[in-house]
Formats: structure tokens, sequence, C-alpha cells
């Protein structure tokens, strides 16, 4: 009697499997599908999803990459607003000039527009300093730095700074930078009536 109840119950099983796939060939098998992967009885997908990469991956990767250490890099990334933007900065000024991946991530991790950042500091790298690498020139990379960190719109900044270094012949770098950066600020020389009236 047992044995034919398990018989029963097993031909009972395999005609229930078959008319349930059967349904799910008519048009709303992608639901059934879907139950199925819900339920976890479908695994395959599943694993492949989790092991996509995201933006912290791409992130501690290319930090790594640029020489940042493990610990700086998991630090730096996990705090981010959007990682795979900062480390893009990074790699943008590490790969193009003489500034190491580390001092560069202290810059981006500070500012709202790590990939605007990293443009101004490599146009004025290149439109500057250029190919006549010299410790005068790497002072000046470092000060394109600060100051495109400073700007609320880096790239207006590096174009005046080119735009002054080329077209003013006693404009330094320096006091291009110096002047593009102060005419942020409400240019009050024009209206020095505008800070009389602000409050301390």
């Amino acid at each position: 009697m047992l044995s034919s109840i398990g018989s029963n119950g097993s031909q009972h099983n395999s005609k229930s499997f078959k008319n349930y796939f059967q349904l799910l060939r008519r048009p709303f098998a992608p639901i059934g599908c879907g139950l199925l992967m819900a339920s976890g009885m479908v695994f395959a997908p599943i694993a492949a999803v989790a092991g996509d990469w995201n933006q912290f991956d791409v992130c501690v990767t290319e930090l790594k990459r640029n020489g940042v250490s493990d610990d700086a890099a998991a630090s730096g990334c996990s705090q981010a607003i959007i990682p795979k933007e900062m480390s893009q900065c990074v790699n943008m000024i590490s790969r193009n000039t003489n500034i190491t991946g580390i001092v560069a991530l202290q810059s981006c991790f500070q500012v709202r527009r790590p990939v605007d950042l990293g443009n101004c500091v490599v146009d004025i790298d290149r439109g500057v300093v250029g190919r006549n690498r010299s410790p005068e020139g790497e002072d000046v990379t470092m000060a394109a730095l600060n100051t495109c960190r400073q700007s609320l719109l880096p790239g207006r900044h590096s174009e005046c700074v080119l735009a002054l270094s080329r077209e003013v012949s006693d404009f330094t770098p320096q006091k291009a930078m110096n002047t593009c950066l102060a005419a942020e600020d409400f240019p009050r020389d024009l209206f020095p009536a505008y800070s009389e009236t602000q409050p301390n």
C-alpha cells in the first residue's frame, strides 16, 4: 500500500511539474520565472548580478592603481558622494602631472565636482608648465591643484589662468592663478560700496 501511495505521489508530482512548465510557456511565463527567482529557486543569475562591479569597486581599484594604499582607498571611496568620479579625478591628475595619487586624493575628496577639478589641474599643467618640467614647474602644478580646489568654477578658473598667462606679459602663472581665484569673489575693486554694506 505504501508503495502504491509513493508511486501515485511521484506520478502526481511529475504531472504537476509538467503542468507547471507548460504554464511557463504561456504569455505570463516571465511572471513565473520572476517568482522562481524571488523564491530562490534560480541561483545562477543572482550570483552573476552579485558578482558585478559597482562604482565602489571601480573607485578602490583605480585608486590602488595610482599608488594609494588599501586603507586610504577604502576610507576615501566609502566616504565619497560619487566614488567613481572621485577616483577619476585622482587618475587624471596622477597620470597627467607629477602629483602623486595620495596627494591628488586629498584634494579630489574635498570637492563636490571632482572631475572638474581634475580637468582644471591637467589643463593648467599642460598649458602653463607644458613639457618643460622643472622644480618651478612642479610648484606651478601644486598651485594649480590648490587654486582649482578652492575655485567654485574650476572650468572657468583654468580658462582664466591660461588666458592671463598667455596674454598679459608681466603675469606669472602664480599671479594669474591668484588673480583668477580672487575674481570669483565679488569684484570689490569695481564695486567697493558693496563690501562696505556687508556684515563682517
